[in-house]
């Protein structure tokens, strides 16, 4: 099979993994979800197995050491989206919220339809005091997913941050709608409206 014939059977590959990855129901809380077999883009068994580590190891609270391995894994496959996502979730972990908002930029670009990228991406931005700019990102997380209750309730910090109480209360009060036990939610409401 000649390079050219290889590279459109990996799209039509990737597109079927892409469109298998939207089709799954995720924590409305967190909107994490187990990757399946189905899901995940790789253009090696390297890669796969780097990325596995990584997020076993992530799991386990090592982050270096996943770093490492997702870094292997995007080394072998710069194009993963996932694997950049993961990437970020390990940098914030280890306090290096810059390098962590340039692995998301990087998973929202190969993985567009990714709430947990965009999520991911208004969190770095918060971390490094960027409110406004979390806000836009949380938004494209909730466009994506619009029960994922951890948006919701980041959107609301961000706002709450900007001083935006009122826009921070019904953010809290939809994360709160889609998951009625969500405390840390019903937390953050009552310090806005203490605050209002």
């Amino acid at each position: 099979m000649c390079g050219g014939t290889r590279q459109a059977t990996g799209q039509r590959n990737r597109d079927a993994n892409v469109s298998e990855l939207n089709r799954l129901k995720s924590c409305p809380r967190c909107g994490s979800h187990n990757y399946s077999e189905k899901e995940l883009i790789y253009d090696s068994a390297g890669a796969k197995e780097e990325f596995n580590r990584g997020v076993e190891l992530s799991k386990l609270g090592q982050h270096s050491e996943a770093l490492a391995s997702f870094d292997k894994a995007i080394a072998l496959n710069p194009n993963n989206g996932l694997a950049w996502s993961n990437r970020g979730v390990s940098l914030r972990a280890l306090g290096r919220n810059l390098e962590a908002k340039l692995s998301y930029e990087k998973a929202c670009k190969f993985n567009p339809n990714d709430p947990n990228a965009w999520h991911g991406r208004g969190l770095a931005e918060l971390d490094l005091g960027h409110a406004a700019v979390a806000v836009m990102w949380f938004e494209k997380a909730i466009a994506l997913k619009p029960d994922f209750a951890m948006a919701w309730n980041n959107r609301g910090v961000a706002l709450a941050r900007n001083k935006k109480y009122s826009e921070a209360i019904a953010s809290y009060d939809r994360a709160i709608a889609i998951d009625p036990n969500f405390e840390l939610a019903k937390k953050n409401r009552e310090i806005a409206l203490g605050n209002r």
